[in-house]
């Protein structure tokens, strides 16, 4: 990998820190599934429960469906990933 001098250096570089980051997150969330549903999501702050899946979002461009539901596991509200943007 080339370090380029120059201040697009350091925004590619965080660029792919997150992304690292996100992989990282989405794969742990795989092999944890079952112990990591309370865990936050880095992308949109949801808990991994609430997600369609019940994995973490896989980018910043591509969230993913928030469905909640009440004890008797019956959806109350559901929500469109454009909605949750920030």
């Amino acid at each position: 990998m080339t370090i380029r001098s120059g201040s697009n250096s350091h925004k590619d570089i965080d660029k792919i820190g997150r992304q690292t980051a996100l992989n990282l997150a989405s794969l742990m969330a795989r092999v944890e599934y079952d112990f990591n549903r309370h865990e936050p999501c880095l992308v949109c702050n949801e808990k991994y429960k609430h997600h369609i899946d019940g994995l973490p979002c896989v980018s910043d461009d591509s969230r993913k469906q928030i469905i909640r539901s009440n004890r008797w596991n019956t959806h109350i509200k559901t929500t469109s990933a454009r909605k949750n943007e920030r």
